[in-house]
Order: C-alpha cells, then sequence, then structure tokens
C-alpha cells in the first residue's frame, strides 16, 4: 500500500529523530527527496550504496598499527567526517542489495548509532531504501535483491512505501508546464510494465537528452513507442496535440500521428466532443472505433447518418443491438440528415433491410411526435374523407388549403403506420411530415399554423406528397 509523503512530513520525521525506511521501486523519487530533506535542515550528512559498502573501510576506518609506551596496537584511521564526528544523518541507498556482514553492522548502527562498539555521537537518524520484494520470476531477475529480515526492519519507526508516481512539481520546475503535461499523459499511455521499464528518473533523462539533441531511442525501451514521446514532448497533452492537428489540417503530420498512436481510445474520446473535429479526422479513425461510440455521442450519431451510405454497416448493426438506436435516430434533426431515407445506393436486398430497419422505426416515431403534439391519437375519419373527396375532384388550391387540418393528416399517417402500410411512404413523404413535426417541436406552434403561414407553393407540395397516397 503506498504511502503518499509531503516534504513537510520528511522535515518533521527528521526533526524528531526518527529512523526511516522507505520502500519503492527503482527511479521513483527516494534518493532525492531524502538528499533533499537532509540540505533543507541543513545537516551534515553522508550517503551510501549498499552493495559497494564496507562497514569497516567507509564507517570505521583503515587499520593501521600504532605505538604507545613501547607497546604496538592496531587502531583505525577514520574518514575524515567520521573521524571528527561531524555526521548527523546516513543515508543507505539499496540496503536489501547489501551483504550480509553491512546488514549486520547497520544493525548495531541504527539501534545503538555505534558500530563494534565505536560511538557516533552526533549521529541523529539513519534512513534506508529498499525495493519491494519481488512479486514473480522476472523482478527477482530484474532487482535481485534479498528479503529484508524482519528484525531488521522492526529497527526503524517509520516503514514507507514510496508511490511510483511523477513528481508534477520537479518537472514542471525543471522543464516546464506545457513538456511537464505532455510527458505526464505520454507515461500513463503507459502499460504497468512499461512504467517499471521508464521510470521517473529515466523519463527525467530522456527529456534532458532529447532536449540536447540526442536521439530518445537510445534511452527509452523499445516497447515506450519513443516516436510518439516526441509528439507529447513538442505537442503537450493529447488535446493540445488534436488541437493543432486541427488548426494546421497537415493530412501528412495527421496521417502519421494516428499510425503512430497507442492509445486511439483516448483520441476518439477527445475528437467526438467536437463536430469539426470529427468530421476532419474521421477518415484517420477506424470505423469501429466509431462505432462503439454510437451510442454515447451525438456528434458521432449524427455524423455516421450524415454518412450513412458509408457507415450504413455501423447502423444496421446498432439497430439490432439497441432497441433505443431508432429513437436516438429520429431525435435529430431530419432537414440536415434527410439522406437517412436515400438508399439508391444501396443493393435490392440491404434496401429492405435498410427500410424494415431504419426506415419504418423512424418513420412511426416521427408521424407520432406529429400525432402528440395534440396529445389526441384518435383519427379524424372526417377529415380523411373531405381530403379523399378533395383529391379525387382535384378541387381548386383555396379550397384544398381551407380545408386542409394537419391534426387529422397527423392522426391519419400513425394508423396507417400501426397498421402496417409504412414502407408505402415514398422518401418525400416521410421528409416533409419530418420536417413539419420537427417545426411544431422547436416552435411550439401546431402543423396549422405553420402550413398557413408559409407559402402557397410549400402549402402544394405538402398536399401532393402527404395526400398522395390516401
Amino acid at each position: 500500500m503506498d504511502t503518499p509523503f509531503t516534504d513537510k512530513d520528511l522535515d518533521t520525521w527528521l526533526k524528531n529523530e526518527l529512523n526511516v525506511i522507505f520502500i519503492g521501486y527503482h527511479g521513483c523519487g527516494k534518493t532525492e527527496r531524502v538528499k533533499a530533506a537532509f540540505e533543507r535542515a541543513g545537516k551534515k550528512w553522508k550517503y551510501f550504496s549498499c552493495p559497494t559498502l564496507d562497514p569497516w573501510t567507509d564507517l570505521i576506518g583503515i587499520p593501521t598499527v600504532k605505538e604507545e609506551n613501547d607497546k604496538r596496537y592496531i587502531d583505525y584511521i577514520k574518514p575524515k567526517d567520521f573521524a571528527l564526528d561531524q555526521v548527523e544523518c546516513i543515508f543507505l541507498d539499496e540496503f536489501n542489495r547489501a551483504k550480509s556482514k553491512v546488514k549486520n553492522a547497520c544493525m548495531e548502527l541504527i539501534q545503538f548509532k555505534s558500530i563494534n562498539g565505536v560511538k557516533f555521537n552526533n549521529l541523529k537518524v539513519i534512513w534506508v531504501a529498499i525495493n519491494p520484494e519481488p512479486k514473480d520470476e522476472e523482478q527477482e531477475l530484474r532487482y535481485d535483491v534479498e528479503k529484508l529480515d524482519p528484525a531488521i526492519k522492526d529497527r526503524f519507526h517509520l516503514h514507507i512505501h514510496v508511490p511510483y508516481t511523477l513528481s508534477e512539481e520537479y518537472f514542471t520546475q525543471k522543464y516546464g508546464k506545457r513538456v511537464q503535461k505532455g510527458v505526464f499523459e505520454w507515461w500513463g499511455t503507459l502499460d504497468e510494465k512499461t512504467k517499471l521499464a521508464v521510470s521517473p528518473r529515466r523519463l527525467d533523462y530522456a527529456i534532458d537528452i532529447y532536449q540536447k539533441g540526442i536521439d530518445v531511442k537510445f534511452v527509452l525501451p523499445f516497447n515506450s513507442n519513443h516516436k510518439s514521446f516526441i509528439t507529447f514532448m513538442n505537442g503537450g497533452t493529447l488535446s493540445d496535440i488534436i488541437k493543432d492537428l486541427f488548426d494546421k489540417k497537415n493530412q501528412d503530420d495527421t496521417e502519421k500521428f494516428f499510425k503512430e498512436c497507442k492509445n486511439i481510445l483516448n483520441v476518439v474520446n477527445i475528437v467526438i466532443d467536437n463536430y469539426d473535429y470529427l468530421s476532419y479526422f474521421s477518415s484517420f479513425i477506424p470505423k469501429e472505433n466509431l462505432a462503439a461510440k454510437i451510442n454515447d455521442s451525438n456528434n458521432v450519431l449524427e455524423f455516421i447518418i450524415r454518412n450513412h451510405t458509408e457507415y450504413a454497416d455501423v447502423i444496421l448493426n446498432a439497430s439490432k443491438q439497441d432497441p433505443k438506436f431508432k429513437e436516438k435516430i429520429g431525435a435529430l434533426d431530419l432537414v440536415r440528415i434527410k439522406n437517412v431515407f436515400d438508399f439508391s445506393k444501396l443493393t435490392f436486398s440491404r434496401r429492405v433491410d435498410y427500410e424494415n430497419k431504419i426506415v419504418r422505426p423512424m418513420t412511426v416515431h416521427l408521424t407520432n411526435n406529429g400525432a402528440n403534439i395534440f396529445k389526441n391519437p384518435s383519427i379524424n375519419d372526417n377529415t380523411v374523407d373531405i381530403v379523399k373527396e378533395l383529391i379525387a375532384h382535384d378541387y381548386d388550391k383555396d379550397k384544398i388549403l381551407e380545408s386542409f387540418d394537419p391534426k387529422g393528416i397527423f392522426n391519419y399517417l400513425q394508423y396507417v403506420i400501426e397498421n402496417g402500410s409504412a414502407l408505402k411512404l415514398p422518401y418525400g413523404h416521410v421528409l416533409l411530415i419530418a420536417r413539419i413535426g420537427r417545426l411544431c417541436i422547436e416552435t411550439g406552434k401546431n402543423p396549422h399554423d405553420i402550413i398557413i403561414n408559409s407559402g402557397d407553393r410549400f402549402k402544394m407540395h405538402i398536399l401532393k406528397n402527404i395526400l398522395y397516397f390516401l
């Protein structure tokens, strides 16, 4: 379990002279944060890497022969800092890679501030860093660490599990906000195994080396997609990159980005929120990725319907999988997406399927909208008879318009559809019904007012198309 901690926590532990063991993966910032804490406190400190530490040579000193009162004995030439007894803090890095004699010496050092009885009078704290115990054989080979004796761990007051995360403050201060945001987002796209290979320290190396003009393929592991790293370095976050590509509209750059992109789902989520983005980037996004969003985004739904011939299979599959898909289509502005009914380019079998799955349900939905405006689904037989008689006798324009009752027409259409005659409706009929129904919903006016306030040509066009099949 990670133990998030602040610089203030480190300062408090140091002030209260607590021994601390830091547990975390390589490159997560353990060493740098400890060193920074010692410096902030103005302490005299020593750093040791345990795999190469010799407790006698590095701490006690080199043996030498001395003579006093005609007697010879062995004494030690101590390292300068220890000879002057100035050391206040010791940091032992990679402690679980230390040899047994080092661990044994450190046990005494931690508990008694001495080694083999030699006291370190000014020593306040011992802080150590270790890697986590291996979870599998692969990690065991990678870290080459030994399980730490519980008795040794128990010598420490605090056991801190360092989170394997990036420091926003550190990267921002060193490289600026744009680079920080970009590389953080890139790092977030990596899988857990690759993140272990691209530690925060290695990421720091990569940024620094790239800014010096050296190819980062020599720094980052192959499976981390170093080309994508460069894109994020230069472009910032994924949203910044998408906006930049859209503004420039360079087909080659856009194609290159999508070809190298390993986080296409994140790209799609950004693109579909902006219809203009969607229109430009759609040709670079696999159809299956757009299809997956058809039930979640009205932008995607409208775009696919506008381009229904290209996305016919997507529409048909969606209508089979989602019963509410037909309602979602009907809720869109049919004047803008009228091509949904234009299936002349489809084969005969596809056209039949398209009519049954899309056109009929759409027509039901739209005519119901028209009829429900008046909260009266009943059929106005009187109006139907009048209209039939008018058409049969080819009455003059004024007489037809005077007798026209849109309420009855909507109700009659609803009746026809519910009784299985929807496929008798040609494209023009449905489009006009949709247009009138949509205007009613948007304006709050009834169909009669909308039609009467239209030009005569439009009125007659409505009558000829909608009433033709009665």
